[in-house]
């Protein structure tokens, strides 16, 4: 999903002609924060957790505050679809 996620802004983000534009699009902001946090999550969380010597899935207790803001990015497409 991050890789697809990631693909997602790329785009979106082309498409802006004023690249500044993307600031004052609101869902973009958002989305922009989602990615973030989940590319952080996927590759730099992993390899911290990795490199502390905890395994990949010990001590993220609290994510599960991502993956809700995932589920409320996930919602909005699928209204969009419809």
């Amino acid at each position: 999903f991050c890789v697809f996620f990631s693909f997602e802004w790329c785009t979106r983000f082309m498409a802006f002609r004023r690249k500044l534009d993307g600031l004052r699009d609101g869902w973009f902001v958002f989305d922009s924060i989602l990615v973030a946090m989940m590319a952080m999550e996927t590759w730099v969380l992993t390899i911290v957790m990795l490199s502390s010597g905890e395994g990949a899935g010990g001590g993220l207790g609290n994510a599960s505050i991502l993956r809700m803001a995932r589920l409320a990015r996930l919602t909005r497409l699928a209204r969009m679809a419809r």
